[in-house]
């Protein structure tokens, strides 16, 4: 059985990492782990002596890799702390230690919307006197987080299986036969609601805080997000978003002056919009794009096209169809598959990828495009609907996140943990918030639980990564037009346009040709009889 096959157990882990030790620095790559249990020992397997360890206020520990940042900030004896990078485009201020002063300086609602402010990838939390820790996500977060009590000991971790790991947790049964369910590896390796492959850990769902004492609350969005009501709010709409996506990418050219910061490109709407937001700063950047399977080629032409025709210079990397090196690809696999959680196969192209950009370790930060698919209302061009039902139920959750034609038991379980999902993070009053449900499952779930995993486990082996969108009072903004609007992509192409016109008048747009209208019809025709057939 090869090891894309079969999960090697921490001592075999070790063992080949030892003998191959230039891997090391893969596993929980820029990984953190905050606990009240001071007694790790940093030298050995899995942290190899690549960690630090730091005191908190004498109450906790951090844990971090030595490739990652935090910062803290003390006043009246509670300690904030920011675990990545963030920077704020309606203030303009790139310095966390900033960021994390004025901060300490607000309370109640007023340190929410400051804190909303924020653009990055990071988790913060905050520390009080009587040694109660809270801690909370990035907008959509990207930079995925896991809690929990194990032992006796309370941990928040960016890699749910390093905790496993430390205190010898058991995988959920149920997580285990739903890994191994025939359809599983369609829609992405993502565990449902807020779960982790372990019981006593569960993941930092966005928008939320989580009390140490097992109580979490919303505090974002406060207040409705009202949608536009004539063209007039929509052009507002355009002229403000348009305006904080050029002061971010302005931040991100001044905050990694002197490094190597790359924009991913392709023919799509989302890095459409990046690269005209970088307008005025091009030459600060470098820009690249990928081809690791035939039908990326088409996104990477249209790239080359555009960077062209704006007179930048323009990368494609040309992943290699089979593996070169047989026992890299093999190593890497493996600790991808670690670093998620051993939650699903990992494609071989991605791996091949990853393979291919740290031998070249041509940037030292990338600029995604990520989290802009929240606001353009992607589940409604998937299934080619107008409407959705207005409110969801456990069933057509479970129906929306995974196949399940032959295992009802499994379906019926997986609507089990979704009902109890909707009843914490979905409801009435939550899906008023954003006015669309569909829009807050996106936002809370899917990007955070999928992309937010992928970017931790994997994207970030390559080098560090920030995502200009990932910016709540942004996202909130972009949430207003009218919906036919969202579903047209009307506001992409229009901050396309006023950032950059010459980039608008090239016309290159590349269409998705996995969502045809085939395609569409048979899953919904999926999801209405799976969601109406009893268990």
């Amino acid at each position: 059985m090869s090891m894309r096959e079969k999960y090697y157990f921490p001592n075999e882990v070790n063992t080949i990492l030892t003998e191959n030790p230039e891997y090391k620095q893969f596993l929980y790559s820029r990984g953190f782990l905050i606990t009240d249990r001071g007694d790790l020992d940093l030298s050995d397997y899995p942290f190899y002596g690549m960690w630090e360890k730091h005191l908190l206020k004498g109450l906790y520990y951090i844990y971090i890799r030595d490739n990652v940042q935090y910062f803290t900030f003390e006043k009246n004896g509670t300690l904030l702390f920011l675990i990545g990078h963030a920077y704020d485009p309606w203030d303009m201020e790139t310095d966390e230690n900033a960021l994390l002063k004025n901060l300490s300086l607000l309370e109640g609602t007023g340190f929410w919307q400051y804190e909303a402010n924020f653009t990055g990838v990071y988790v913060m939390g905050k520390i009080l006197p009587d040694g109660t820790i809270y801690h909370w996500s990035d907008c959509a977060g990207m930079r995925i987080s896991y809690y929990g009590t194990a032992d006796g000991n309370y941990y928040i971790s960016s890699h749910a299986n390093l905790v496993a790991e430390l205190c010898g947790l058991c995988e959920d049964s149920y997580i285990r036969k739903l890994k191994s369910s025939r359809y599983f590896h369609l829609f992405g390796n993502v565990l449902p609601a807020d779960l982790s492959p372990y019981c006593e850990l569960r993941r930092t769902v966005p928008n939320h805080v989580y009390c140490s004492d097992g109580t979490k609350k919303r505090f974002f969005p406060i207040q409705t997000i009202e949608e536009c009501k004539d063209e007039a709010a929509y052009q507002k709409v355009v002229e403000e978003s348009a305006r904080i996506l050029m002061n971010s990418l302005s931040l991100c050219a001044e905050k990694w002056r002197g490094k190597k910061v790359a924009i991913s490109v392709t023919g799509g709407k989302d890095s459409g919009v990046t690269l005209a937001s970088a307008n005025g700063n091009y030459e600060q950047f470098q820009y690249f794009s990928y081809i690791s399977k035939p039908e990326e080629a088409v996104d990477a032409e249209a790239a080359a096209k555009i960077c062209s025709a704006l007179g930048l210079r323009h990368r494609i990397f040309r992943i290699p169809e089979a593996e070169n090196n047989d026992t890299a690809f093999e190593l890497l696999n493996e600790i991808i598959k670690l670093n998620t959680g051993k939650i699903g196969y990992i494609k071989p192209n991605e791996v091949r990828k990853r393979l291919t950009l740290i031998k070249e370790q041509s940037y030292d930060i990338e600029i995604k495009s990520w989290v802009n698919e929240i606001v353009r209302a992607y589940w409604y061009k998937k299934y080619s609907v107008k409407r959705f039902h207005q409110r969801p139920n456990g069933r057509y959750l479970a129906a929306l996140y995974k196949v399940f034609l032959e295992n009802r038991v499994l379906y019926f379980k997986t609507a089990q943990v979704f009902s109890r999902y909707i009843s914490e993070y979905m409801t009435d009053r939550d899906i008023s918030l954003v006015g669309d449900w569909t829009t807050l499952w996106s936002w809370e779930f899917g990007f955070s639980a999928g992309e937010g995993q992928s970017l931790s486990a994997e994207h970030m082996l390559s080098f560090d990564i920030t995502i200009p969108f990932n910016n709540r009072h942004l996202i909130s903004l972009m949430l207003q037009p009218k919906l036919n609007d969202r579903i047209a992509d009307r506001l992409q192409m229009d901050i396309i346009k006023r950032n950059n016109y010459t980039q608008a008048k090239l016309n290159v747009n590349v269409v998705n040709v996995a969502h045809t209208k085939k395609r569409a019809w048979m899953e919904k025709m999926y999801l209405v009889i799976n969601s109406h057939l009893p268990f």
